[in-house]
This record gives C-alpha cells, sequence and structure tokens, in this order.
C-alpha cells in the first residue's frame, strides 16, 4: 500500500514539472518577441531595425544588415553588401565607393545613376555636377539624367537658369534649342546681353539673327550689318548708315526721332528733342510720349493741340502754353492762368488734400469730373474725381490689383468720358489697351447680374459718380443706381 501512494506522489510531481517547463517556455517566446518589437527603433527616412532585421515602412528589406546599415541622404541607405533606394537594393558592386553628388545624382565605381535610375553612356570617373540638373563627363552632356548630343560638354555654361538658356562653343540655347544668337562675353559677366536683369536671347521670334559683327551703341542700342535693335527688339524702318544715338532711349536717323526703340512718326529728326516729364517738340509740334504696352518700352509720339513756341513744363508732368494748361499729355479744361507750380513736391494739407505750394489741385475740371483730391501714400498719388457720368460696358471675370475677379469693361466709344486715359492707369500683365477696365463699387447684386449678362454686342450702362487711380491696380468708380 504504501508503495502504491509513492508511485502516485512521483507521477504528480512529473506532471508539475511539465507544466511548470511549458510555461517556462511559452513565457520565453513570448518575452522574445516582446523584446524584439521593444527594440525596432525609427531612423529615418521611412526605416525601421531591430536586431533582426531592417525595414522599409511595413516591409522588410530583404538581405538587409541591421549591424552594419546606415542613412547615406536623399533616401540612400547602404550596409556592408548593398546600397537600397526606398528599401530596394542597387545594382552596385562596391557599396563603400557609392556617393551622392546632389540631390539629383549620385554614382559608385561603376556607375551613374539619376535618382536610382542607372544613366546610359555616363562615365563615373570623370563625372561631375555642372549646375543642379545639368551634369558632364568627359564626352557629353546630361539634363535630368539623359545624354544631351547636339552641345558641347566642355564649353558648356549655364546662363539664366530661370529661362533654361545655357550656351557653349557653339551657340545659345534655350530650353536645349539653338537659337540664332551670337556668343560673346558681355560687360554683365555673362555670354549676351542683361537687360533689366533678364538675360535676352536674340532670336528668330524676337530681334532676327544678330550678326557676330555687331556693335553695342548708347542707350541700350545694338547695331549689326543689317539692322539696328534696342534691347531685345529689332527696329524696322531704320536707316543704319545714318543711325545715331543722341541720349538716354533718344536716337534718330535720317528721316526719323526714335526713342526707346520706336520710330516716332510725323516727327522732324533734325529739330525734335525731349523736354521732360514725357513731352517733346519738334519745329512745328508738341507731343507727348505715349506707352503702348506694358510688355516692353514700346511707345508712340501723340501729337499736342498746343502753341510750339510758347510751350513751358511746370513741374509733377504739368505743362502749359498760356492758353491751355495739360497734365500727362491730356488738356485740363477751364484753364486758370494763375496756376503754377513752384515746387514739385506735394504738400499735405490736413485734410489730405494734396496743395502745389498753397494752390489746391481740387480746381481742376476734366470735362464732366472735378479733380477733388490728391493724397500722398509715399511714391503713389491716390488722385479722386468727382462728378456725374453714363458709360456703357460689361462685366469680365480678369485681373484686378492681386487675384481675378469681376472687372467692368468700358466700352471703347465711352473711354473719352473718363477723366483719365485708363488704358495707361491700369498696369496689369497685359497689353491695356486691349482692355480698359475699372473696379466698381458699392453695386446691387441686381446690377451685377446684368452686367454679367452684358455683352460688347449688348453692353450695360451705368452711371458713375466717383473715380479713383492709383499707379498699381486698376482705377475704381462708384455707381449711382437711382
Amino acid at each position: 500500500m504504501s508503495n502504491l501512494v509513492k508511485v502516485h506522489i512521483d507521477k504528480n510531481k512529473l506532471l508539475y514539472g511539465v507544466l511548470f517547463l511549458c510555461i517556462f517556455v511559452i513565457v520565453g517566446v513570448l518575452l522574445d518577441g516582446y523584446n524584439s518589437v521593444v527594440s525596432t527603433i525609427n531612423i529615418g527616412q521611412g526605416y525601421f531595425k531591430n536586431n533582426a532585421h531592417v525595414y522599409y515602412g511595413e516591409e522588410i528589406v530583404t538581405d538587409a544588415d541591421p549591424n552594419y546599415f546606415e542613412l547615406l541622404g536623399n533616401d540612400f541607405a547602404r550596409d556592408s553588401q548593398h546600397v537600397y533606394f526606398h528599401g530596394k537594393p542597387l545594382p552596385t558592386e562596391d557599396p563603400q565607393l557609392f556617393r551622392i553628388l546632389n540631390g539629383y545624382y549620385a554614382l559608385d565605381s561603376q556607375r551613374v545613376y539619376y535618382f536610382h535610375t542607372p544613366m546610359i553612356g555616363a562615365d563615373p570617373k570623370t563625372f561631375e555636377i555642372v549646375f543642379d540638373n545639368y551634369a558632364r563627363d568627359a564626352i557629353s552632356l546630361f539634363y535630368q539624367g539623359i545624354q544631351v548630343k547636339n552641345i558641347d560638354a566642355a564649353t558648356f555654361e549655364v546662363l539664366d537658369d530661370q529661362n533654361n538658356i545655357v550656351r557653349d562653343k557653339n551657340g545659345i540655347y534655350q530650353n536645349l534649342q539653338l537659337v540664332n544668337a551670337y556668343v560673346r562675353y558681355g560687360g554683365y559677366g555673362r555670354y549676351g546681353y542683361m537687360w533689366a536683369g533678364t538675360f535676352h536671347v536674340y532670336d528668330g521670334y524676337t530681334s532676327g539673327r544678330v550678326k557676330k559683327d555687331f556693335e553695342e551703341l548708347e542707350g541700350g542700342y545694338i547695331r549689326d550689318s543689317e539692322a539696328i535693335y534696342y534691347q531685345d527688339r529689332k527696329i524696322e524702318g531704320v536707316d543704319t548708315d545714318t543711325f545715331q544715338v543722341l541720349g538716354e532711349k533718344l536716337a534718330r536717323d535720317k528721316d526719323h526721332a526714335i526713342y526707346a526703340g520706336s520710330v516716332l512718326v510725323s516727327t522732324d529728326a533734325d529739330t525734335f528733342e525731349l523736354l521732360g516729364d514725357g513731352y517733346a517738340r519738334d519745329k512745328s509740334s508738341i507731343y507727348y510720349i505715349e506707352p503702348l504696352s506694358n510688355f516692353d518700352d514700346s511707345v508712340e509720339a501723340v501729337i499736342l493741340d498746343a502753341r510750339v513756341f510758347t510751350f513751358r513744363l511746370l513741374g509733377s508732368q504739368y505743362a502749359t502754353d498760356d492758353t491751355s494748361l495739360f497734365y500727362e499729355g491730356g488738356r485740363i479744361d477751364d484753364y486758370d492762368p494763375s496756376f503754377h507750380i513752384t515746387n514739385s513736391e506735394i504738400e499735405e494739407a490736413e485734410t489730405n488734400t494734396a496743395k502745389y505750394r498753397g494752390r489746391q489741385v481740387m480746381r481742376m475740371i476734366v470735362g464732366n469730373w472735378k479733380r477733388t483730391s490728391d493724397i500722398d501714400w509715399g511714391e503713389c498719388l491716390l488722385t479722386t474725381y468727382e462728378g456725374r457720368q453714363e458709360i456703357q460696358g460689361w462685366y469680365i471675370w480678369d485681373t484686378g490689383y492681386v487675384d481675378k475677379q469681376w472687372m467692368f469693361r468700358v466700352a471703347y466709344a465711352d473711354l473719352d468720358k473718363l477723366p483719365v486715359n485708363i488704358r495707361r492707369h491700369f498696369p496689369s500683365g497685359d497689353l491695356v489697351i486691349e482692355e480698359p477696365r475699372i473696379q466698381l463699387s458699392n453695386i446691387s447684386e441686381e446690377l451685377q447680374e446684368k452686367l454679367k449678362k452684358a455683352s460688347k454686342e449688348h453692353p450695360q450702362r451705368v452711371v458713375l459718380t466717383k473715380f479713383s487711380t492709383y499707379c498699381e491696380g486698376p482705377p475704381s468708380a462708384e455707381v449711382d443706381e437711382k
């Protein structure tokens, strides 16, 4: 009986031992997995690693050695055997010789890579970065990882990276296409010419071909054996043999006066002279130099109905011939001969109404409009006119001061009813002569809808009561709907 009891007790001990061993193994496995999870760390650029594996995101990077794994930058990484890009191995045999050149190019002893793609025909032994996406080896030029076959790599140079203008010994290229241009070292440290901060290529679309026998003149003019150019524009109808620069932007040939590259028709070349503030004269006429475009300096000379021999400047774009008063080339009715300007500085009165040495500008009248205030805002003048004028037009969705908005497109027939020439007072990026427009204020929703439905063929009538201009952005006007 005692023997049977002893055997029974031994079986229980064996059972408990097996149970304890199972629990120990299970806990060990769980702890090992737990420790593995705890030791997985984020090493950057989308990579994670622990003692056993390297991960890119949630995917295991095959064959990556976590003990030697390191980040190189630009989404590249490596261990002792491979280089990786976004977790995928590159076909490199020399991981330790792999190096990044810039944000686009990398190389090892056997290949050059554009991002992670091996490049065809690139020699890693002579490969170098020229600028940004441009690179070369001893034989070829590369752009965005692709071999450029029509440009000489040895003499390649970037002239204007903003407009993708480059050069080599054979010519000047835009968007890697050869343009008809000369190659010379300009006075601004670049090949070609720099006007107003922009590099201009004289090609068949703008200036025609500039010959290599060109001559750089003063005032922005260039002459070659066949033509005269102003900045990036060819001047048509000019005699090259008699052309001469008179000063600043003014030039002449045997038949014409020329200003800023524009031939001033009907002018006498022998007696033409600039007076200032946009005014000019010859032996028979007074002119106002009128801008034609916001894209360039092109102008025309508008003949004024003014007496030549008594015409004189008053300052601040005012002038008189003792019978009429002119402002910015426009005649001001109701001329007061006592009007004068002794100093061009604007003195603000307490009411913010500008005065010219005590005489208020608000007394000037233009058609149905009375000029009521000139407020000096630093470099610009806010000018306001009051009156009452019915005009026709329609709404267009176009650029206002900064963003697009509903603008009132004035019918050409009614432009003269406004107090200023709004073709000049709307300095947008458009050719302002084509779309004269103003911004309407205090306008009802009902009238807005009518204006949106109106058109050039069926314009809408509105009555303006106040009109304001500023040197930036379109003019604005208030509307009377009564």
